[in-house]
């Protein structure tokens, strides 16, 4: 008995995608999966957020897709489950979440990274049911990387071990058997890897000679995206949720975000940008930035 809820649970997805004939297309629905785009230094430290949207009120069972980056110049050093992937389905399945859990990743082969959701749980309470982080990807970038934009691209999970060729992003669920499979879109992000500059001041004295080294590491801002706090060319509830966490002085922004966030306008980032962008989610308004006089 345990071994087949192993296999029900956590090689749903493999079920779903490999076996075409029996499934069916959730028509008029479709899971985005998106990366952000965040900046670093070479030899620094970079944190990427792998998000789901869109995600329809059937919720999601199971899903399987992988994350491409340039391995020549990013090392990913950990994945951490975000918040959307603890549904409980691990306490509720108790007896195989040690040995399968329900949030799966393998980072182990250098340029890929494999993310899996699968529960064999038919209580819809138990599946993914909102938009958010998915997966947070942590890694270092070459101490002698040059300077520019790094893709980290949503794929297809690579079958090896399995007859064909896999090309689709899996997203669904279970019903009676039968494999209901949503559409799903894709906004690829990147880590973009800023100049460094180096100014070096030598100060002559009675004393001797003092020199001092300073390292600036800048990228200028574009024109704002308003509302796009985090920088994956598009405006969503991520969005309001990132913003609403500077605000609480939970989280730190860079130049180009800080320029995003003004949604109000005023030159300020406060609570009525948060209202603004809420407003603009909603459809209550239709652009940003709200204009003050």
């Amino acid at each position: 008995m345990k071994t087949r809820k192993i296999i029900a649970s956590a090689l749903a997805f493999i079920m779903a995608t490999t076996v075409a004939a029996g499934s069916a297309f959730a028509a008029g629905e479709t899971v985005t999966f998106s990366a952000n785009k965040v900046e670093a230094v070479a030899g620094g430290n970079f944190s990427v957020d792998i998000s789901l949207s869109d995600i329809p009120a059937t919720a999601v069972q199971n899903c399987e897709f992988a994350v491409k980056y340039d391995a020549s110049v990013l090392s990913i050093t950990d994945v951490k489950a975000g918040k959307i992937t603890n549904t409980g389905a691990d306490s509720a399945e108790a007896d195989i979440s040690g040995e399968c859990p329900s949030f799966f990743e393998n980072h182990s082969i250098a340029g890929t990274v494999n993310l899996s959701f699968s529960t064999g749980l038919k209580d819809k309470g138990y599946w993914i049911a909102e938009d958010g982080v998915f997966a947070t990807i942590s890694g270092t970038v070459a101490a002698g990387a040059t300077a520019g934009e790094y893709p980290i691209e949503i794929v297809a999970i690579s079958r090896d071990d399995l007859s064909g060729v896999n090309d689709s992003i899996f997203a669904g669920y279970i019903d009676n058997g039968k494999v209901v499979e949503y559409s799903t879109a894709v906004k690829d992000g990147a880590v973009i890897v800023t100049a460094q500059t180096v100014i070096t001041t030598t100060v002559t004295s009675g004393s001797g000679t003092t020199t001092t080294t300073t390292t600036t590491t800048k990228k200028p801002v574009t024109d704002a995206s308003y509302g796009d706090t985090n920088l994956d060319e598009t405006i969503s509830m991520i969005d309001l949720v990132y913003l609403n966490k500077y605000i609480a002085g939970a989280m730190t922004f860079n130049d180009q975000q800080i320029a995003n966030a003004d949604c109000f306008n005023d030159g300020a980032i406060d609570p009525s940008d948060s209202t603004a962008l809420m407003q603009r989610i909603a459809g209550q308004i239709t652009d940003l930035p709200v204009l003050t006089d």
